[in-house]
């Protein structure tokens, strides 16, 4: 089956229901001229139902959900981005490192403090929960292990209805990585071993952290129907991602400062790409066959009326992590200045151009039920501030519970894509970096001798075949009669003169 890429909001902040079309036509056509011809297209046509059948089966299968709840969901919390202490801050040798290591441990603990005041029913991790110092699965279990011993998370944990989540670069063991992670099994083990999902669960046997979890609506909790209620769909966008367009420098595994420096040149690559309109076509992957089949499955066979995408990709309707739980680069005076009319400018796949925060954060997605059928259900997703908890973004989103072709629809159909062939300002600005690369590339020729004369001994011209001597004066004039004595003594005063009979012809 021939696969389909469709656009959908992957974002914890897109909740809502999603609109998969799905259009499948098959036309077959013969002219029966005799018994022969009838019972092969009866057999051709059995043939096709059963397979038919056999798909719609596996596509029921694909469909159930992970988990299914006894509650409705009413708040949904979710965070990226905590980094663990770090080796130099477990023993400061300075003051100044010592006052960091402090300031650090005061940004974990307030932000669970403050995630425990609005006493949310769950908690998703949606990337990087822990900071690998390397790609092996010894330091990804590390991070985590030194996650789950803070005081901070352990009290929230223990009021927590669930906690699940995803996985992004760096508690996937390879900042930026993808499918190139050659540990990708035992990582995901030691995930869902961060995770406590069950030994028994499918999960484990899955290629991939993608799940889908079910919450029933308040009247359906009563009546035991829960398969009408919210489902999330949780992605897993690093274990079958290829490679950037350009490979990421930052997948290098080396040591500070020449790590930070790697991962400024991948980010800024991707900047450099977008900028020219570049990579347009290409058409790398990043689910995977089996979690888009997946996907597709969910979304097709479900009934309930509020779903949300749960992914490590920013976008969508409104963009509630553009910063991370403990640190953020809006923290400094310089980078704030610099990035807020950037990231306004560079990044129109928003609905509302300022629709993100440089603030140091975490999201929160809330869900009202209506009391009867005929209100919609109200989404309000937020973005909540690290330290405080009180909001820094907000978007409210209305659902009508009425079965209905209008309610299934995308939410990013109004926020205008960024992926297509370059314009004519991209097309000048790609001349323009040509023409610079070309001049940084010759400069050093034209500059310094020594390059010049290092480039010549590494590459010697070609010597030139030495020609061989075409005599001017013919075989046949070689080989006549003698000459007279005219001649003779025109030769001897040629050789009073000094000049040969050649040069004589010549002349």
């Amino acid at each position: 089956m021939k696969r389909t890429r469709y656009r959908l909001p992957l974002n914890a902040a897109a909740a809502g229901s999603v609109l998969l079309y799905l259009a499948v036509a098959a036309v077959v056509g013969c002219q029966a001229t005799g018994p022969a011809i009838q019972d092969t297209t009866a057999a051709v046509e059995a043939s096709g139902k059963a397979a038919a059948a056999e798909e719609s089966a596996a596509e029921l299968a694909l469909s159930i959900p992970d988990t299914v709840y006894a509650r409705p969901l009413r708040r949904l919390a979710f965070g990226s981005c905590f980094q663990q202490p770090q080796r130099w801050e477990t023993a400061p040798g300075t003051e100044a490192e010592g006052a960091a290591t402090a300031a650090a441990n005061q940004r974990r603990e307030s932000v669970f403090a403050a995630i425990r005041s609005l006493k949310p029913d769950g908690w998703l991790w949606i990337g990087d929960a822990g900071y690998s110092e390397g790609e092996d699965v010894a330091s990804v279990q590390e991070a985590l292990r030194a996650l789950k011993e803070l005081k901070g998370w352990q009290a929230l944990r223990e009021e927590l209805g669930f906690v699940d989540g995803t996985w992004d670069d760096h508690d996937f063991g390879m900042n930026d990585g993808g499918s190139n992670q050659e540990n990708i099994d035992a990582l995901q083990e030691a995930f869902l071993n961060f995770l406590g999902v069950a030994s028994f669960s499918p999960r484990r046997q899955r290629k991939g952290l993608y799940s889908a979890h079910l919450f029933p609506l308040p009247q359906q909790a009563q009546e035991g129907k829960p398969e009408e209620g919210v489902r999330v769909l949780i992605l897993d966008s690093r274990s079958h991602r290829d490679l950037h367009f350009i490979p990421s420098a930052a997948m290098l595994t080396l040591k500070p400062p020449l790590s930070r420096l790697c991962s400024h040149i991948g980010a800024g690559s991707r900047l450099i790409v977008h900028l020219l309109g570049l990579g347009h076509a290409y058409r790398g992957d990043i689910l995977g066959e089996d979690q888009w089949t997946w996907l597709r499955a969910q979304l097709k066979h479900s009934k309930a009326r509020v779903h949300i995408l749960v992914s490590s990709i920013q976008g969508g309707v409104v963009e509630l992590t553009s910063s991370g739980m403990t640190h953020s680069v809006g923290e400094s005076l310089l980078t704030f200045s610099v990035l807020t009319p950037m990231l306004k400018w560079l990044y129109p796949t928003r609905l509302r151009s300022d629709a993100f925060s440089l603030k140091r954060n975490f999201g929160v997605v809330d869900i009202s039920y209506p009391e009867t059928q005929d209100f919609p259900i109200k989404v309000t997703a937020s973005s909540r501030d690290a330290d405080t908890g009180e909001t820094l973004l907000e978007e409210v989103l209305e659902f009508p519970q009425t079965e209905s072709p209008e309610k299934w629809h995308l939410l990013t159909d109004s926020v205008p894509t960024v992926v297509g062939p370059p314009n004519l300002l991209q097309r000048l600005l790609q001349l323009f970096v040509f023409l610079v690369l070309l001049v940084l590339l010759l400069s050093p020729l034209l500059l310094f001798p020594k390059v010049r004369k290092a480039l010549h001994t590494l590459c010697p011209p070609r010597a030139k075949e030495r020609q061989a001597y075409q005599p001017l004066v013919s075989e046949q004039a070689q080989h006549s009669p003698p000459t007279s004595g005219k001649s003779k003594r025109r030769s001897t005063g040629n050789r009073r003169t000094g000049r040969s009979p050649v040069e004589l012809v010549s002349f």
